[in-house]
């Protein structure tokens, strides 16, 4: 009985670890894009408002 308790609370340990590194890891990775999408965004916003400046020139 105490081995199988054993088993059980290294197993929801396990789980409950790799849960956590798994959410922070999404997390950093979620992070990380959306810094470079808003990188991306700005430079497109520059270049689409320098080119509706050209057009209206």
């Amino acid at each position: 009985m105490s081995a199988w308790t054993f088993v059980l609370i290294s197993v929801v340990l396990a789980v409950f670890i790799s849960g956590t590194f798994t959410i922070l890891i999404g997390n950093f990775i979620f992070n990380v894009f959306n810094q470079k999408m808003g990188e991306y965004s700005d430079v497109i916003l520059e270049a689409f408002h320098e080119l509706v400046t050209k057009i209206r020139n």
